[in-house]
């Protein structure tokens, strides 16, 4: 059982959570892809977590999505409000500290709370995090980065998010533990897909949207895709053509 960090250490010794990494491929559809180790004791709830998805766009706009902290709640559908919050000691180089509300939607009623987290960024490769204060005794994790060459798509870049979540059960009541762990549970298999949809889907859209402005502004981008996608028809493509592709 890892050992519950104190307020006073940092992201960099977070316990290592390479044997999070050890298990499941990277899912290659556009669905998230989620694994689950339960590792609960007797007194303590118990939980690693690893979601991958694949985004068709460069690191440089994940990392931009990821890191605009204050506006996340625009994106992750369980974020109500996301700030920075100022460090009660010195903070060290490329700390950030938020403070962030959380609801998540439950049968017949809702759950909400506050957290307090510190992250380390290492630029386009890793946000490692750890809340200070939530309603666990421990939460930490990282999001990791990393961009490879498809045949077809080009540059895409391998989101992982890796999450550890204990809490000890000697610390609820009847009532709370019959609540907890449907609130994991719907965490880890619901609204942790959402959240990587939604940022897979935001980021995907503002680079078609990106793409379809170059293509308006520069025509000669625009005939060579065209060239390279319909040249074999000898004419420009009717709209059916194009809507059956997928050029709308």
């Amino acid at each position: 059982v890892c050992p519950v960090l104190t307020a006073g250490s940092s992201p960099d010794e977070h316990v290592p959570i390479t044997s999070l990494l050890s298990f499941g491929n990277t899912s290659t559809s556009a669905g998230p892809d989620v694994h689950v180790r339960r590792l609960d004791t007797d007194n303590l709830i118990h939980r690693r977590v690893v979601a991958t998805v694949r985004v068709n766009a460069e690191a440089e706009q994940l990392w931009s999505l990821l890191t605009d902290y204050s506006a996340l709640p625009e994106v992750i559908p369980f974020f109500t409000k996301s700030q920075r919050r100022q460090p009660k000691t010195q903070s060290k180089k490329n700390q950030v500290y938020l403070s962030q509300d959380i609801s998540v939607q439950l049968p017949y009623m809702s759950v909400t709370a506050n957290t307090e987290s510190v992250l380390l960024e290492k630029p386009l490769k890793e946000i490692q995090f750890r809340h200070e204060r939530g309603v666990s005794n421990l939460l930490q994790g990282k999001w990791m980065l990393s961009e490879e060459i498809d045949d077809q798509l080009g540059i895409c870049t391998i989101l992982k998010y890796a999450v550890e979540i204990q809490k000890e059960t000697n610390q609820l009541n009847k009532a709370m533990m019959v609540l907890i762990e449907p609130v994991i549970e719907r965490c880890m298999f619901q609204e942790l897909p959402r959240m990587l949809t939604a940022i897979r889907v935001q980021v995907e859209l503002k680079n078609a949207r990106s793409k379809r402005a170059a293509f308006v502004s520069d025509f000669t981008l625009l005939e060579y895709e065209l060239r390279e996608e319909f040249g074999d028809l000898g004419v420009l493509p009717r709209r059916e053509v194009l809507r059956s592709a997928g050029r709308h």
